[in-house]
């Protein structure tokens, strides 16, 4: 059959001769023309080489940059560069205002952003073993207060303290002439404390918060303990209730107000909801001295510090006061949930001069003044009209609104010092330049999440250290075993220096483990501590130091963990060594510790002389100083283990989870200097020697070495603490960042552990009505679960039977609970098949224990050790010949949002544990099994039958296992805390598709670009996108999904399954809606919501400020990250977007008088290259998920997403094509061929001045024939001129041919090109991209999109 005319190329019939020649003419002209306007848009279209993309000088550790990239992010990158022309410098019309280092939340920003809108009672601080201070307190009340708060919790395990006012104890006086300096001491400490939310008591100049049984001793202490005042049983016996409980399992809020007056004999009162819920007449009227130490969330045993994690607070605050009168209980109800307190809010311009200020803020804080209020902290930082509101941030303090400058300090980094010469300073040499150090103060640390380059192998560690000395005991003098002295002020007290956590190196088989984990979590991959606690008790450690010789104490000992994770795995990964270094004194010394692979030696030198270990644990059998000094492997642990090069590097805090799960327990109160590690294991005494009598540089170390023939093994990381090491932040001027001087280039971030900002939902009232509540944004609500809540779905249809992945967010400050996020189950437990045989189903899926998580699949739960040995095990050195698999050493409830996601499938029972898309377990369960369909569902629940038989404490909702309470292994696991978008898929997600997910939730996704998203194809034929800021989570169509659950309905009793599959989940109680807290981050590098910059650091002066908004005087570009540049001459006019910004700097010069140390051409380091700690906030959208690389995954996934600029040549082309499409000139740090802009312009003015001829000819043509013209225009050039287009294209990759052929490119034609282009061009294929890549680059079926999924 014959093709068509209109397919075969048929020219149109000739026009007549003389219109012919005009023709020709104007075609000559337009194609001149068409070259000479190119010219002048050249750089626009900048072509993409073989080089690698990378961010420069973004080699930092907070995000490790791949040195390659996939050929999708270079799709990506040449559309952002077209992009640039359609750029502009304007931004969002709301502007925002701020002050120090507070960001926050305007409702129309956020609104029209797609963020969340708090309510009138703005935002809350949730506490989590974290506490805020005031260091010194100079006008706390004397003689009488009220103190008042709104607190949320439902913490059942720890003796919560709310309020710990402690001072010097030279300020107080004694009770009796023999009073010890150690009870004068304890008084002082804990002159004023609010104490244990379930049985609240306030105590103030006590020794004792209690005492069982405590004995009279008349005046003037009557009693020792404070509880003994409260009710009449209250020093008998700890079961007897003396106030009230202000825990509720729901997790509403309740009002706490306290009361003291000395004049009333020390009266102390205490108000639930308003209402008097206990007191005491204490006679305790000494004054409360002025200047102490004020702590919010835990309990000072020394000034400002000795906390104990057992004692601190896991609850959220709002609206705290300190008044220096007892308010009366008719003054407490009427203001308690007043708006303003009572007070008439009123302008505050007293600090209109500061740096808040300076920094562009324009809008004054409004303050309740009042002549008896001392302080006033609303915790509304993130919304306080002088920050940007729709923009995450870190907040330093807790602001004092009553106008009295008593500002809670909520964190702090690590602060700059020097190495003092050590008291044996005649024996070293060096410092004749002084060396830098790093201050620790127990919640600091230095971090990188994604350290890289760790030696797997043989390593050795050494650095400096100083810590506090130990002088003191609570029974002085003592004797124990051997003559020891008890020293230690905290027995429980622990300093730790160096903490690595990553994971074990598995084969991928899990059928060849012997009943262990096939990959296990190490979160004590390295670990490098000294503790205080003596373990001489002969009736806990019979007989430890019998046999080592001149050891007398423990105190002071230092602990050194190896390839270990001590909670999981069967205790198969217990690998520590314990040496008496008998270190208690306030001097630097110097540390090195080596081990060696292949036969697990481990030393430790501390000032260059070999430590006596006395005590081990080496694949869980312990052994101590009975056998430790007779066997030839007595210094072995971890002999042929292994772990990932790639994992999280933190200095003063020991890790119990990637990057976090900190305690206050396991922190360092000293300093570091000098911190290095070797890829290999040092054992040449002369270099051991050297190094600990020469405190100096690596670099004139090495000299040294070298002038003795000696020398190092390789360099992994190297920090040396000086100023030009650390880049300091420009709006508070304090360190953030250490640089590392090894080639892997692991900067250290600096920061605290702090409390969280959430949005509060106290029931404030306005006017005599229900003040309105926070409103959500883009990402909806997310659900509250708690043991008063049941939510299942009674019959789950389609359940996956031989493959399934579970993933959701979720966050908790539960620490004592075994908590069940997921649990399906067919049957109940022990039930009988038809054939007779038993069958345990209630556990048919099961995702349980969320502080050390568990898998079970049709109850196999993996190898179990007995009880004993699981609790005793590291006592009596027993372990499982079956192994045990049980438990995975890791948990998720230190109150950040964190990702878990489980796969399984049937053939070879794989099964693996994600946790914030690392893999963190892999093990064997249910070989072959099948799970059936048609269970019932139930989240934050554990069913022991189908749909009840819950593991729950008494009074909990629902059917309840009656044997919990006295025989269950696991306890009470009901869920406590929020949990969001979660998903049930019938197939293994592989990690980099989890990845995506977790991008797509968090809305990283830029809304004008999906060709790098996996469900790409059904977005495309769809009005919105999914994975956006605007439109977060994934595709509710996508393949393999069975049920979605994104708990967005913010009301009701169901929860919608977003699939449309059905499986709705059933609220049986009143729900907690949950507002999901949403912004964008700034200073991610991705520009997102109300961001009107994001250049990927959260620096002043370089054009986009610290709240991502762009400064005066400058323009930047709608990329992410935006790069942004000056006019020349500065004299541009203003965009919109900065009319209200202050200029910074001269020349792109930062106006700081503090920047990061620069050196010429050296892209390792740069102010670019800062690294932070994630903020501490109250949405997963806040969590610190931007695409790390991964330890050796299986799946090789890329980090993502990455800067998409390269070199400095690369950024000036693109700055310069944005100048050009402005048409404006200049440049910020960067220089140009001014010939060639020259030229360029000379062509420029010749283009348009053709353009202009051409234009003028071709109208007056038209006017003249167009009775001629116009039907053949319309009839055959056109059709013609079209068809020549589209053969041209043919010979196109279909990359360009899609981005050239408009309309006419049709899938027809562009498929064509694929089969000629197979795998599209060489460019894109120089990394050997798989298929599904090649499809996110460019949808081969043209303009509608491949249909749904």
């Amino acid at each position: 059959m014959a093709a068509p005319a209109s397919f075969v190329g048929v020219v149109p019939p000739p026009p007549p001769p003389r219109m012919r020649r005009m023709l020709m003419m104007l075609l000559v002209m337009v194609i001149l023309t068409l070259t000479a306007v190119s010219s002048s848009f050249s750089s626009v279209f900048v072509c993409v080489s073989g080089e690698e993309l990378v961010s420069p000088g973004l080699a930092s550790s907070h995000v490790q940059q791949s040195q390659q990239q996939s050929s999708t992010m270079r799709m990506r990158h040449l559309h952002h560069r077209r992009n640039l022309m359609e750029s502009s410098s304007s931004s969002s019309s709301s502007r925002r205002t701020t002050t120090g280092t507070a960001t926050t939340s305007n409702p129309s920003s956020s609104s029209s952003s797609g963020g969340s809108i708090p309510g009138v009672a703005g935002y809350a601080l949730q506490f989590a073993d974290n506490y805020a201070a005031i260091p010194e307190f100079s006008n706390f009340p004397s003689t009488a207060l009220t103190f008042e708060t709104w607190v949320q919790s439902t913490d059942i395990c720890s003796e919560s303290t709310v309020l710990s006012y402690a001072v010097d104890p030279s300020k107080i006086k004694s009770h009796h002439k023999d009073e010890s300096e150690f009870l004068l001491e304890s008084r002082a400490y804990n002159n004023f404390v609010i104490f244990n939310l379930r049985e609240l008591i306030a105590c103030h100049d006590f020794v004792w918060m209690w005492k069982i049984p405590d004995t009279y001793v008349g005046p003037p202490d009557y009693w020792g303990g404070c509880r003994t005042f409260y009710g009449e049983k209250g020093g008998e016996t700890l079961s007897s209730k003396v106030s009230q409980n202000y825990v509720d399992r729901t997790g509403a809020w309740h009002h706490l107000a306290v009361t003291w007056d000395a004049a009333s004999n020390g009266t102390t009162s205490v108000y639930y909801d308003g209402l008097l819920a206990g007191y005491a007449v204490t006679g305790r009227t000494n004054p409360i001295p002025s200047g102490g130490t004020l702590i919010i969330g835990n309990d000072q045993d020394c000034l400002g510090g000795c906390f104990d994690e057992s004692q601190a607070l896991y609850a959220a605050l709002d609206e705290v006061r300190i008044w220096n009168v007892v308010r009366s209980q008719p003054e407490i109800l009427a203001s308690m949930r007043d708006v303003n307190s009572g007070i008439t809010p009123e302008e505050d311009n007293s600090d209109k001069t500061s740096g808040a200020f300076r920094q562009g803020g324009i809008a004054p804080r409004y303050v309740y003044k009042h002549p008896n209020l001392i302080a006033y902290w609303k915790f509304d930082e993130p919304n306080d009209e002088q920050s940007n509101g729709a923009v995450w941030g870190h907040h330093s303090k807790a602001h004092d609104y009553s106008g009295n400058g008593n500002h809670l300090l909520l964190g702090a980094p690590p602060t700059l010092s020097k190495l003092e010469r050590p008291s044996r300073s005649d024996q070293l040499v060096g410092l004749a330049k002084p060396l830098g150090a790093l201050d620790f103060h127990r919640r600091q640390y230095a971090i990188n999440y994604d350290f890289q380059g760790m030696p797997e192998g043989d390593i050795t560690i050494e650095f400096w250290a100083k810590t506090d000395a130990v002088t003191s005991s609570e029974s002085p003098g003592t004797k124990l075993h051997k003559g020891a002295t008890v020293m230690a002020p905290d027995s429980e007290r622990y300093d730790e220096f160096i903490s690595f956590s990553a994971r074990s190196i598995g084969d991928s088989d899990v059928s060849n483990d012997e009943g262990y984990a096939d990959v296990a979590y190490l979160d004590d991959a390295i670990v490098i501590e000294k503790y205080y606690k003596e373990f001489q008790d002969p009736n806990a450690w019979p007989g430890l130091l019998d046999n080592a010789e001149g050891i007398k104490s423990t105190i002071g000992a230092m602990s050194v963990h190896i390839n270990a994770n001590r909670e999981g795995n069967g205790k198969a990964n217990d690998h520590w060594i314990d040496f008496a270094t008998d270190w208690i004194d306030n001097d630097w010394h110097h540390v090195l510790v080596s081990w060696r692979r292949s036969d697990g030696e481990t030393r430790l030198y501390l000032d260059g002389k070999e430590q006596t270990a006395f005590w081990k644990s080496d694949f869980g059998k312990v052994s101590n100083a009975n056998n430790l000094a007779e066997t030839p492997d007595g210094s072995t642990i971890g002999a042929g283990t292994s772990r990932s090069s790639k994992g999280s590097l933190v200095l003063g805090k020991q890790q119990e989870c990637h990057g976090g799960c900190f305690t206050s327990t396991y922190s360092l109160d000293g300093s570091l200097a000098n911190v290095r590690f070797y890829d290999g294991a040092i054992r040449s005494e002369e270099v051991i020697q050297t190094l600990a009598k020469s405190i100096t540089s690596l670099e004139e170390m090495h000299d040294t070495l070298s002038q003795k023939g000696l020398g190092l093994p390789p360099i992994a990381a190297v920090y040396e603490f000086s100023e030009e090491n650390t880049h300091r932040d420009a709006d508070t001027k304090e360190p953030d960042t250490v640089r590392d001087l090894g080639e892997h280039r692991n900067h250290l971030a600096l920061g605290s552990t702090s409390a969280n900002y959430v949005l509060s939902t106290v029931p404030l009232m306005r006017d005599g009505r229900i003040a309105p509540g926070p409103r959500a944004g883009a990402a909806g609500y997310a659900l509250m679960l708690n043991d008063q809540q049941v939510a299942l779905v009674s019959e789950f249809k389609g359940f996956p039977s031989k493959a399934i992945t579970v993933e959701f967010w979720m966050s908790s400050t539960d620490r004592c609970r075994e908590g069940v996020p997921f649990s399906y189950a067919t049957g109940p437990w022990g039930g009988t098949a038809g054939s007779g045989a038993k069958h345990e189903n209630d556990n048919s899926f099961l995702i349980f224990d969320y502080t050390n998580f568990g898998i079970s699949v049709m109850e196999d739960e993996g190898h179990q050790d007995s009880l004993m040995i699981e609790n005793f095990g590291d006592i009596f050195g027993m372990r499982s010949e079956a192994g045990s698999d049980w438990r995975s050493g890791v948990g998720a409830t230190d109150g950040t949002f964190h990702h878990i996601a489980v796969t399984w499938e049937s053939e070879a029972g794989a099964t693996n544990l994600y946790i914030d898309g690392r893999l963190a377990w892999r093990v064997q369960r249910a070989k072959g099994a099948s799970i059936p369909d048609g269970g019932t569902l139930v989240i934050g629940r554990e069913q022991d039958c189908r749909g009840g038989c819950f593991d729950s404490a008494r009074g909990a909702t629902g059917l309840l296992d009656e044997d919990t309470a006295t025989t269950d292994i696991h306890g009470i696991q009901d869920f406590y805390g929020i949990i969001e978008e979660l998903r049930v898929w019938d197939r293994v997600l592989t990690q980099q598709e989890l990845r995506a997910n977790i991008q797509s939730d968090q809305g990283l996704f830029p809304d004008d670009d999906d060709r790098d998203r996996p469900d790409r194809s059904s977005r495309r034929s769809s009005s919105r996108r999914f994975g956006t800021f605007s439109n977060p989570g994934v595709n509710p169509k996508s393949p393999g999904l069975k049920a979605y659950y994104k708990f967005d309905e913010g009301e009701g009793y169901v929860a919608r399954d977003a699939t449309g599959n059905g499986n709705d989940i059933i609220l049986t109680e009143t729900p907690s809606w949950i507002v999901t807290d949403w912004k964008s981050l700034c200073g991610d590098g991705i520009l997102q919501g109300a961001e009107e910059c994001d250049d990927n650091n959260k620096d002043d002066g370089d054009g986009c400020d610290h709240l991502c908004r762009v400064e005066s005087g400058w323009q930047c570009s709608k990329t992410s990250p935006s790069i942004c540049f000056q006019g020349e001459g500065g004299d541009e006019e203003e965009s919109p977007s900065s009319s209200t910004a202050p200029a910074r700097g001269v020349e792109g010069e930062s106006s700081s008088s503090t920047t990061a140390a620069t050196t010429e051409g050296d892209s390792s380091w740069s102010t670019d290259a800062t690294v932070r700690p994630p903020p501490r906030e109250s949405s997963f959208r806040s969590s610190f998920f931007r695409g790390e690389g991964e330890e050796g995954g299986e799946e090789g996934v890329d980090s993502a997403p990455k800067p998409w600029y390269n070199s400095e040549k690369d950024r000036d082309q693109i700055i310069r094509a944005f100048r050009e499409a402005e048409d404006g000139e200049g440049g910020h740090h960067h220089r140009h061929n001014h010939d060639h802009r020259r030229g360029g312009g000379i062509l420029h003015a010749i283009g348009w001045t053709m353009v202009v001829v051409v234009s003028v000819l071709l109208i007056s043509l038209l006017v003249m024939r167009r009775r001629t013209i116009v039907p053949w225009i319309r009839d055959d050039f056109m059709p013609w001129l079209g068809r020549g287009w589209s053969r041209a294209t043919d010979l196109l990759p279909p990359a360009l041919a899609r981005r050239v052929g408009g309309g006419m490119s049709t899938s027809r034609r562009l498929s064509r090109n694929s089969a000629r282009y197979q795998g599209l061009d060489d460019d894109f294929n120089m990394h050997g991209m798989g298929a599904e890549h090649e499809e996110s680059i460019l949808p081969l079926g043209g303009g509608g999109g491949g249909g749904g999924g």
